[in-house]
């Protein structure tokens, strides 16, 4: 697979498409696009799920409190309970994603399974 460019996407991406796309001039481009994340941000901070139709839900998911280890030290500890973002994409992200690597299958013999399981544990 090809690898892609990463380059970030921030305000400034988002203010630009808006300003090429629709014609509005830099500074309304930037408050639409800081008014719409603020949205995202207020709605999550209300734990409610945040539905971007066509890429994904946003959603706060409560990890209640857990006991942990740090290897280094081999002693246990005691996390306590947190929030974490989950992302969700949609079918047509995971697709478009997926598009040059389509979900195909082929069976194995038992065999050949065995040997890429070894295989797999090794790296």
């Amino acid at each position: 697979m090809a690898k892609r460019k990463r380059s970030p996407a921030g305000l400034s991406t988002f203010a630009e498409a808006l300003r090429k796309e629709y014609g509005f001039n830099v500074k309304e481009s930037e408050d639409i696009t800081r008014t719409f994340l603020k949205t995202i941000e207020d709605s999550l901070a209300d734990d409610r799920d945040v539905i971007l139709t066509r890429i994904g839900t946003l959603r706060v998911l409560n990890q209640g409190e857990r006991v942990s280890m740090i290897p280094r030290e081999r002693q246990r500890v005691l996390l306590s309970e947190r929030k974490l973002l989950k992302f969700d994409p949609s079918r047509v992200i995971t697709k478009e994603l997926n598009k040059d690597n389509p979900t195909t299958y082929r069976k194995i013999s038992e065999e050949e399974a065995q040997k890429l399981y070894k295989t797999s544990k090794k790296k």
